[in-house]
């Protein structure tokens, strides 16, 4: 298991997402039904995941300060 692990966290090292992979991850979001998700008793990791996305797409929403002078 040990094994496993470690070869994961060296893949995960070299796993990028593009700017067009995270628009469509956060399309997907609202192509889902949520209530089959909440069935199956995946809801509340989607919606987390969906949160992480989402702060990464549209940071402007979740940042103030931060990202004001960031054009510039």
């Amino acid at each position: 298991m040990g094994k496993y692990k470690q070869k994961i966290k060296d893949r995960a090292k070299n796993f990028k997402l593009s700017s067009e992979d995270l628009h469509n991850l956060y399309d997907l979001f609202y192509m889902i039904d949520n209530n089959k998700l909440r069935e199956k008793g995946i809801s509340d990791w989607h919606i987390k995941f969906f949160k992480r996305i989402e702060k990464a797409t549209m940071p402007n929403i979740y940042c103030k300060k931060e990202c004001e002078n960031v054009d510039n």
